[in-house]
């Protein structure tokens, strides 16, 4: 009887082990994961016996009481993503969600965390990754699926090849992702941007005041197609249930929502006080204001709601 404990357990692990994809820093060499089971008897793939006859215990379960063929059918987020990346002030977004979140996936997160190598595995229960902070003191630790991060800045959701997604209870995801280069560092949070700094047409004055050049504004606007391909938007419902604004995420460094201070998940509300509740209103508020001389935004930010104000000179 322990004998025959000990084969399946080996059977079973071999599978599994066969069904890991190991991701790692490039250069890093791959380890041979394959099991060694003690015994006389050569082993044929899978982890039985060559000689051995098959039985009527060896058929693979059905379809539906299967837990590793219900772990790749496609998830509401592989049908739904693809088509909620698309377009700017779209109304088919309306509501768009992937795995429950509310606003979907939003993009690379702002956490100081450097992802080290991740373990994908089937179910995707036994997933795990290795994450460090940004910093030379910080130690890498372990993490699976619902674990959360140290010092609870948010749980992960789902671990994938090179990429991890976190939950940071703001109503989308985000992700660090492995071997990012290139791209500049986050400022804390505790550390305000300094006032009278400029940044490519646009200076920060205070606290979610700017000075904007209006050349930098009218280029902006006379192409909404490029502005739309650096950005991505998703519409925004209340509590209740009605388009409240439009959430933005994925926005790229150095575009003019980076520069007037837009960060990924921000709720935009209004703009110079029009509610951006349709596409037509969307478009009409940020249209207008190549004409004006101060305008403002409301946004929500972190559930919190505040006011951005901006001169054009």
């Amino acid at each position: 009887m322990i004998a025959l404990t000990s084969f399946l357990s080996a059977a079973t692990l071999n599978q599994t082990l066969k069904r890991v994809v190991f991701s790692l820093p490039e250069g890093a060499e791959p380890i041979d994961a394959s099991p060694v089971v003690a015994g006389d008897e050569p082993m044929a793939e899978g982890g039985a016996p060559e000689n051995a006859e098959p039985g009527p215990d060896d058929a693979p379960p059905p379809p539906e009481d299967n837990p590793v063929a219900s772990a790749r059918r496609l998830s509401k987020s592989d049908l739904v993503d693809p088509f909620v990346r698309r377009s700017i002030f779209d109304s088919t977004k309306v509501g768009a969600t992937a795995d429950g979140v509310a606003g979907g996936e939003v993009g690379a997160s702002e956490l100081r965390y450097v992802l080290i190598a991740t373990m994908v595995a089937e179910p995707e229960l036994f997933s795990s990754a290795l994450i460090a902070k940004d910093d030379r003191e910080s130690r890498s630790q372990g993490y699976g699926v619902g674990d959360t991060l140290e010092g609870g800045e948010g749980k992960i959701v789902r671990i994938e090849a090179k990429k991890v997604w976190i939950d940071r209870g703001t109503g989308e995801l985000e992700y660090i992702e492995m071997g990012a280069k290139g791209e500049a560092k986050p400022r804390p949070a505790s550390e305000p941007e300094p006032a009278g700094e400029s940044d490519g047409g646009i200076t920060k004055e205070g606290d979610n005041k700017f000075i904007v050049e209006r050349k930098l504004l009218e280029d902006a606007m006379a192409n909404i197609d490029s502005l739309a391909s650096k950005v991505r938007v998703v519409p925004h419902r209340g509590a209740d249930g009605e388009v409240d604004g439009y959430r933005l995420s994925a926005i790229r460094r150095g575009s003019i929502f980076d520069k007037l201070g837009i960060k990924n998940g921000d709720i935009v509300h209004q703009v110079n006080g029009m509610g951006l509740t349709s596409p037509d209103q969307a478009l009409s508020a940020f249209q207008s204001l190549q004409s004006e001389s101060n305008f403002t935004f409301e946004v929500s930010r972190r559930n919190k709601r505040q006011t951005f104000e901006y001169e054009v000179r």
